[in-house]
């Protein structure tokens, strides 16, 4: 209910979900209260209640008037999410991640690393797949060459797979970026 009194109060109080950042992450990224949301989040002009992801969305969509803020809360449900394995969490951050690079493209230099980590957690196979039968844009070969020019892990998980994985995606965006 906590999340619910900081939604409501935001057209009264813009900065309110900023100063509750804290209690909205904790929130949000508590497994144990997942469930809770389906259970007592409605709305009255809406029929069906509302998961958490839905309502990570209404909470990301506060901090569209503060981008380094709106940044900031979702590099904090990323990491939050990668800590507790929590999935469908890691899916609606990515959303929020790329709604927010479309808003506010100042925002790349601290997304695009949370949003290539999620990438290659989620759809890490689905992506050597593609890059291997995908069409080589203009755009793609930018992002491509965005990720290239990470200096980070874009494996989630800190061991000896997550190195080959990494090499793996680097290998393939060489590969692509060579073509003609």
């Amino acid at each position: 209910m906590k999340v619910a009194a900081v939604i409501a109060w935001a057209p009264f109080d813009p900065q309110e979900p900023v100063r509750r950042i804290d209690l909205l992450v904790e929130t949000l990224s508590d497994l144990a209260v997942r469930p809770r949301f389906e259970e007592i989040w409605y709305m009255s002009d809406v029929e069906e209640p509302f998961t958490r992801e839905a309502v990570v969305t209404r909470a990301a969509e506060l901090f569209d008037h503060d981008s380094r803020t709106a940044a900031s809360f979702v590099v904090r449900l990323a990491d939050a999410a990668a800590r507790t394995g929590d999935t469908e969490l890691s899916e609606a951050v990515l959303d929020e991640a790329w709604r927010l690079l479309v808003l506010r493209p100042s925002a790349a230099p601290a997304l695009l690393p949370v949003a290539g980590r999620l990438l290659e957690w989620l759809f890490g196979e689905a992506l050597r797949a593609l890059a291997r039968i995908g069409t080589l844009t203009p755009a793609t070969r930018a992002a491509l060459r965005t990720v290239r020019g990470f200096d980070g892990r874009l494996a989630q998980e800190r061991n000896y797979e997550a190195f080959l994985q990494d090499e793996e995606l680097r290998a393939a965006i060489e590969y692509l970026l060579a073509l003609p």
